[in-house]
């Protein structure tokens, strides 16, 4: 006979283990995937868009977690990856990458350390778990049309009537 999942005398392993299971199913406040998810793409879209690229996520001008959630969800399989990129770099530790914490709760200036040493590795998966969180954040930044006026270009992409008359001003 098995014993309940429940136990009353549950040690401290059996502890771990269910509140371990629990994160994993999303069933802890705060720790669902997608909640993690958007907390990665809002970190990692800030240190790559600039100071001002972050003063508009940080107003609440732009939101790359509702934009990353809109794009991933019709990549299919490759959406699937790029989601396992974000985890990688969240999750991963030294010696792969040079920290010890999730990617989240480091300082600005550790996560720009973080990419950085992933854009300039000569390892090449490191390079390519740099250009997956490279491209999440400017496609979850760019897609925004409130991105468009920090760019100098009046926008929205794919109107030519707005491009033609700025490229006659120019």
């Amino acid at each position: 006979m098995s014993a309940p999942l429940l136990d009353p005398q549950l040690d401290r392993r059996g502890f771990l283990r269910l509140a371990g299971v629990a994160a994993t199913l999303g069933a802890l406040p705060g720790c669902s995937s997608a909640d993690r998810r958007d907390r990665i793409v809002t970190a990692v879209t800030r240190r790559i868009v600039g100071p001002l690229g972050a003063a508009q996520i940080d107003a609440g001008r732009v939101d790359p977690a509702a934009a990353a959630d809109a794009f991933l969800a019709d990549l299919g399989p490759l959406g699937d990856a790029l989601e396992l990129a974000l985890a990688a770099l969240e999750w991963a530790v030294w010696p792969l990458v040079p920290k010890l914490r999730p990617f989240t709760s480091l300082e600005p200036t550790e996560q720009d350390a973080v990419l950085a040493d992933l854009r300039d590795s000569r390892l090449g998966f490191k390079r390519q778990l740099f250009a997956a969180a490279k491209s999440v954040g400017c496609l979850a930044y760019y897609t925004s049309p409130e991105s468009h006026g920090g760019l100098g270009f009046p926008g929205p992409f794919g109107d030519n009537t707005a491009a033609m008359q700025w490229s006659d001003e120019v």
